[in-house]
């Protein structure tokens, strides 16, 4: 089983090396976004992701400000570049975003279908670039809203090659990422704090096969990197190494909302 699970990192660390589908960039201020922290930008954003993916794909860039966006909707081969010291910042209220349910139903219908950043039925998209993706989850409003129909920071479901790295994930109202169903998935050298009203997860692995987690840092309210299955499939072949964590509940949970098997499962 090590020999196994050391075939699966070296699979998952050759394809985060070989991956190569940036052929165009496009900066969001070229498009008209503002970084003023006050300005809307998800219309633009979400107009510089489409145009990427028509062309092929590429990376679309964020630079220099503090950007506002409700949910933005990754498509295959997007890079989401969020450069140092620049924020993308989620509105702050739960009527901001649109309701995108997961096409597949499971335990999570019990959650929020509200998000940041969606994902689904994608491949080869990664979040990366030395910036700040923040959920701005103290908004008073949700203290009115139970705890599991919060917005989510991230929700990537059913997606083949995933890599979020270099990138530093911030309070999100409820668990800052739900990546559900995917394949070949490489979290590396992120940073996540989520403190806000409860529920504060930091990133859940859920029904997802080849996961490589390393080199990472969380600091949560609730579970730092719970491992479960939503549905009655397979959650297989993960590791997560070199990882410090915090939080008031437990670092890693394993089989907790669980309806399918897990298999090799390391740290």
């Amino acid at each position: 089983m090590i020999t196994s699970i050391r075939a699966t990192a070296i699979t998952i660390l050759l394809f985060a090396a070989g991956i190569s589908y940036s052929q165009i960039s496009i900066d969001v201020s070229t498009l008209g976004a503002i970084g003023d922290s006050s300005a809307i930008n998800t219309s633009i954003i979400q107009k510089a992701i489409d145009s990427v993916f028509n062309a092929g794909g590429g990376e679309v860039i964020i630079n220099n400000g503090v950007y506002i966006s409700s949910t933005i909707v990754l498509r295959s081969n997007v890079t989401l570049r969020v450069t140092s010291g620049t924020t993308l910042r989620a509105m702050p209220n739960d009527a901001d975003y649109p309701s995108l349910p997961y096409n597949v139903r499971s335990w999570s219908d019990t959650y929020t279908t509200h998000s940041l950043v969606f994902a689904e039925d994608e491949n080869n998209i990664r979040i990366t670039g030395g910036g700040t993706v923040d959920g701005n989850g103290f908004g008073i409003g949700y203290l009115s809203i139970s705890k599991n129909y919060r917005p989510f920071g991230l929700r990537i479901h059913d997606c083949n090659n995933v890599i979020i790295d270099s990138i530093n994930l911030r309070q999100a109202p409820q668990w800052m990422g739900h990546i559900v169903g995917c394949t070949n998935v490489h979290i590396n050298a992120i940073s996540i704090y989520n403190t806000t009203w409860g529920s504060n997860d930091g990133i859940d692995i859920d029904c997802c096969r080849n996961v490589l987690v390393e080199n990472s840092r969380f600091d949560t309210n609730d579970d730092c990197l719970p491992i479960k299955t939503h549905s009655e499939g397979i959650c297989r072949d993960v590791l997560v190494c070199n990882c410090t964590m915090a939080s008031y509940e437990r670092a890693i949970k394993v089989g907790n909302e669980t309806l399918g098997p897990l298999v090799n499962i390391r740290f």
